[in-house]
């Protein structure tokens, strides 16, 4: 019964149109491999952005973003996504409101059954999940993304500088990768500065194997209410595989995070003009409303990019197992299976634009 679901939501995904998405990014996608401390060798691609090419060697060391792809799907489908272009062109400084700095962006490959012998190969996270329900990988992937950063961080031998800012290193993803980016923020507090989840909560206390490491990274938590894979309220119990409801894995997070969060300030997003809907389908009937917890108060009531957000919980309210995205949609097979896409906010732009408040060590 799990394979049988998880070959249907592959096919679903594919069905949906998630593979087709606008072109436009300039910079280079690079399949590599690391060997974790337990010796697994382990897959990624690498976008390097356009300010990067045709450099003697890196202009200076880039932020970092680490990109977990769903449940049986991989890191090449996810770069080739509808999320993964804008990913690409979000380095590439090519979209509103993300900054011409530019950034690496890393789509990791989960572990197959057996092994994950490529950027290609169907793989599952390692989410804390003790039931084993939704993945069935017992790969160390903290080790995965340690081995990552490191090598990314690393001078060479030849006095190279390092590609990244391991300062600066953030995880982002979607169901089944945002429990792992999830994980990443309780767990490996040294290695990522903010996390980004899409569609995915926390186990609940009985269903939970990872450790309690506070404090907790920052966090972006969105969540439909209408998302029927995994449901916005608790509880949510399938064979022992229980999970937490939105709300109170917010909570955990506000509470647990590092320093006294003082205050909360709702953002509400007005109904975007500009929609990748073919004319004809139906409208968008969702709205997202999102709550910022910041540890510093702010002098106004929409705070300044330099106000210390530390949790930003968003709900869509009648939003299914999706993205929310102005640029791509998943099409009208991609809502029957997964519910209503909201198209009111770019769920990268609004990940980049929290990640870049945050450092390590601040």
């Amino acid at each position: 019964m799990k394979g049988f679901r998880n070959l249907v939501f592959v096919s679903a995904l594919m069905a949906a149109g998630l593979l087709f998405a606008p072109a436009g990014s300039a910079g280079v996608l690079t399949p590599g491999t690391v060997v974790t401390s337990d010796g697994a060798t382990r897959h990624l691609l690498l976008y390097t952005p356009d300010s990067e090419l045709g450099a003697a060697g890196p202009k200076g060391k880039l932020p970092l973003v680490l990109v977990f792809h769903g449940l049986r799907l991989s890191a090449q489908q996810m770069a080739d996504s509808g999320s993964g272009q804008i990913w690409k062109k979000a380095a590439d400084g090519l979209l509103p409101d993300v900054g011409t700095g530019g950034f690496y962006v890393a789509f990791l490959n989960g572990s197959g059954q057996v092994t994950s012998n490529g950027p290609a190969t169907l793989g599952t996270w390692n989410d804390c999940e003790a039931s084993r329900f939704n993945n069935v990988s017992t790969a160390n992937d903290v080790e995965f993304v340690r081995a990552v950063v490191g090598k990314l961080s690393e001078v060479k031998p030849d006095g190279t500088a390092a590609l990244i800012d391991s300062s600066r290193v953030y995880s982002y993803g979607i169901s089944n990768g945002a429990g792992m980016a999830l994980r990443l923020g309780r767990e490996a507090g040294d290695v990522v500065a903010a996390i980004a989840a899409i569609a995915n909560v926390d186990p609940a206390a009985a269903n939970d194997e990872c450790p309690l490491l506070p404090p907790r990274r920052p966090a972006l938590i969105v969540h439909g209410t209408a998302d029927l894979l995994i449901p916005y309220t608790a509880p949510r119990c399938l064979l022992g595989g229980c999970r937490r409801g939105h709300l109170e894995t917010v909570e955990i997070w506000r509470t647990g995070s590092e320093g006294k969060v003082q205050n909360a300030l709702p953002t509400v997003f007005a109904k975007s003009l500009v929609t990748a809907r073919p004319a004809g389908t139906a409208a968008d009937t969702t709205r997202i409303a999102c709550t910022q917890y910041v540890r510093k108060l702010p002098a106004a009531t929409t705070p300044p990019a330099n106000v210390d957000v530390r949790v930003e919980a968003c709900t869509v309210t009648g939003g299914g197992h999706l993205e929310p995205s102005i640029l791509t949609y998943v099409g009208a097979v991609g809502e029957a299976i997964f519910g209503k896409q909201n198209n009111d906010a770019e769920s990268v732009v609004q990940a980049w634009k929290f990640f870049r408040r945050h450092q390590k060590g601040k």
